[in-house]
């Protein structure tokens, strides 16, 4: 349909002077409105200033270990996986009413399936467990959405990797050199995120969501210091690996589960 074009010219200058009244009262009216609107603006930027919110969503995560017993006593299940690290394994221990003890942890099912049936066919102890990380959500009551996204999935990004290089690793694919140049520039990545985080948690003292983030940063940075410098074996990647995972899981845990 053609667009209507109208045709101002046309108005005579007595219509225009007839309007000039309903125009003052019409400029009058639109200016209350806009310092009205102004007002309401201000409101809400200084209401957003202190109420500023940040909310983050930890998508849900699987992990695949592979466990070699259980036991009752925290002693026991020390002894056993000390036995484990010497083999080669991580010998990590994670509590759930009672201690088991893990040799690896892997992305995906079938690696995780595949060692354990290794195991079972080598007359030794082996069945698949599943570490899941149910989605999370954490409210900051900074608004600094961004970083702290990125922070926040920092954590199994960082155990991801470290999945990813050892079984790079079991296969020769990766040296250990490398791995620790790997953990070099973590750790100044986790330097980075403390220093920011550390800004914001002496803007924002009560904040208790932050200061928590800053003991799993300080956590994840024990991990990565695993494994720099001096010589690396498989059992070194693994035990961190474990280590990376039971850091994810205080973190999803203490930001609490969403149905």
């Amino acid at each position: 349909m053609q667009r209507k074009v109208y045709d101002y010219s046309a108005y005579s200058y007595a219509r225009k002077k007839r309007n000039n009244v309903k125009k003052r009262t019409r400029y009058e009216t639109m200016r209350f409105i806009a310092v009205a609107l102004i007002c309401l603006l201000v409101g809400v930027l200084l209401y957003t200033n202190l109420h500023k919110s940040s909310k983050i969503t930890l998508v849900a995560k699987k992990y695949y270990a592979v466990e070699v017993g259980s036991y009752a006593s925290e002693s026991t299940a020390l002894y056993f996986a000390s036995t484990i690290k010497k083999r080669g394994g991580a010998g990590g221990i994670f509590y759930d009413g009672s201690y088991r003890v893990f040799a690896s942890v892997y992305l995906s099912k079938e690696d995780a399936q595949s060692v354990a049936q290794k195991m079972l066919d080598s007359d030794l102890n082996g069945k698949m467990y599943v570490f899941e990380f149910k989605k999370t959500k954490i409210d900051f009551s900074d608004g600094k959405t961004l970083f702290l996204k990125e922070l926040a999935n920092s954590f199994t990004a960082f155990l991801e990797l470290l999945l990813a290089a050892s079984l790079d690793y079991d296969m020769d694919s990766i040296s250990g050199s490398e791995i620790m140049q790997m953990m070099d520039n973590t750790l100044n990545d986790i330097e980075a995120y403390y220093e920011k985080l550390t800004k914001l948690v002496d803007d924002e003292a009560k904040d208790t969501a932050l200061h928590k983030m800053q003991d799993f940063l300080l956590e994840q940075k024990t991990v990565a210091s695993q494994l720099k410098g001096g010589t690396l074996d498989g059992s070194d990647v693994k035990t961190a690996c474990f280590d990376m995972l039971l850091v994810c899981e205080r973190l999803y845990s203490y930001y609490g589960g969403e149905e």
